[in-house]
């Protein structure tokens, strides 16, 4: 038989005439057609083996994450959203809404749909709603109070109104051209406060408040090349931040507890402002085709972000440049639109949340490649109007759910841990809500 060629950007197809009785193939004809990368291509492996593949990609990774131990404290990273957070926090090779910006603003590539939205998130530790459930209490003496809250974290996370014209956060996507062609452009402008407020020490009961309140102007564009196999993105972001902290005993506050508060609370003139700049290209893989993978990487705060601090001030810290791989699959398996993550996330080791892992070695360099590790699984049902998440976000759990009905605000919950104190302690369980409106 002689050799058969296909021009480039075209497919070769075999195809069998089968008799009306099911019987065996009576013809065999071979034809080309144009490559079109939007339309699902059909491969000739059979079902069992697919599922047969995927569970042999899937099941050691999530083995894996059970066991994972990680060393203490938290890595954080600016303004996540809470889609990506019920996933693991992963988005480096899959990220097609506004929050590329933060992920990888190669994603924008893919974002072929206007979107604005106005989203209002609230996250709070599961110690802020056991307070407001009335299961810790908050009455009798300071130390009486302080008692009851030993060893507990209150974690609150809420959108800062910087503005008095300024209510929500406000999020745009305006794609232009068609799918695999044009470019698109994304802008985000918000902010959110982050208070944490902690009682330590059995003895002295020291209480300890933390406040960052951050703001933040950022803009990119992404956009597919040759003919959609890779996206490549860009990003550039205005913020300003402020970073305090203050710790003393109850004893030692019961006189002056207003200076306390206003010592550890931030405000708008406490602010510093920074500049950094995102890169990240993502390409379409062509192997095991019936698992649909590509892979990514991004350049967070490229050149490294630094704030514009008066002399004498620590804070905020300036952040180095973030390195990210990450890999995605989309299987069609037929029973819902299925989506699998993982990515490792900060390979320089780096970031300032967790400087002792540049020099850690044996174990411990182990455990920061776990803390390092995001997995994430998502499903979606009816079109997407019901969607269900898990993964593994620095080693714990996390879990989720989106609820996007017609003509009714889009509802997503997390589900997440982070350890914020040794490893041999009870990581803190947040929970997060976000209300949006999306046009």
């Amino acid at each position: 038989m002689g050799a058969i060629a296909c021009e480039w950007g075209s497919e070769l197809v075999f195809g069998s005439v089968v008799d009306g009785n099911g019987g065996a193939s009576r013809n065999l004809h071979v034809k080309c057609i144009p490559s079109d990368r939007s339309e699902t291509q059909e491969i000739p492996v059979p079902k069992r083996v697919r599922l047969f593949l995927f569970a042999l990609l899937l099941l050691p990774t999530l083995l894996l994450a059970t066991v994972l131990e990680v060393g203490a404290g938290e890595i954080r990273r600016l303004y996540p959203g809470l889609a990506y957070l019920a996933r693991g926090n992963a988005g480096i090779s899959y990220s097609q809404d506004e929050y590329a910006l933060f992920y990888n603003p190669a994603g924008l590539g893919d974002a072929k749909e206007f979107i604005f939205v106005t989203p209002f998130v609230f996250e709070g530790s599961q110690t802020a709603f056991d307070i407001a459930q009335g299961k810790i209490s908050t009455s009798g003496s300071t130390s009486a109070v302080a008692q009851n809250l030993l060893g507990k974290t209150i974690h609150l996370r809420i959108p800062y109104i910087f503005k008095p014209t300024t209510l929500l956060n406000m999020q745009l996507v305006y794609p232009f051209g068609k799918r695999y062609s044009g470019f698109t452009l994304a802008a985000l402008i918000g902010g959110d406060r982050t208070l944490r407020i902690g009682v330590s020490d059995a003895v002295n009961l020291n209480l300890t408040v933390a406040d960052r309140l951050e703001q933040f102007t950022t803009i990119g564009l992404g956009m597919p090349i040759f003919k959609g196999q890779y996206n490549i993105g860009f990003s550039a972001m205005q913020i300003e931040r402020c970073d305090k902290s203050s710790t003393s005993s109850v004893s030692g506050i019961s006189s002056g507890f207003t200076s306390f508060v206003n010592n550890a609370v931030c405000t708008t003139g406490e602010m510093r402002k920074g500049t950094s700049f995102t890169l990240g290209f993502q390409q379409r893989m062509t192997s095991l085709q019936f698992l649909r993978m590509s892979w990514g990487m991004s350049i967070l705060n490229a050149g490294g972000l630094k704030f514009a601090r008066n002399s004498g001030e620590t804070t905020p810290q300036d952040e180095k440049q973030e390195v990210n791989i990450g890999l995605a699959m989309q299987p069609n398996l037929g029973i819902a639109r299925t989506l699998l993550l993982a990515d490792l996330r900060d390979l320089t080791k780096n970031h300032a949340d967790d400087t002792a892992c540049k020099s850690a070695g044996g174990t411990t360099a182990t455990n920061c490649w776990y803390k390092r590790l995001h997995l994430g699984l998502e499903l979606g049902f009816l079109g997407d109007w019901i969607i269900l998440r898990s993964g593994y976000n620095q080693g714990y759990p996390t879990s989720g759910w989106e609820l996007s009905l017609p003509f009714l605000p889009v509802i997503r919950y997390a589900d997440y841990k982070v350890e914020t104190g040794t490893p041999s302690g009870v990581a803190e369980q947040r929970k997060a809500i976000e209300f949006s409106l999306e046009f």
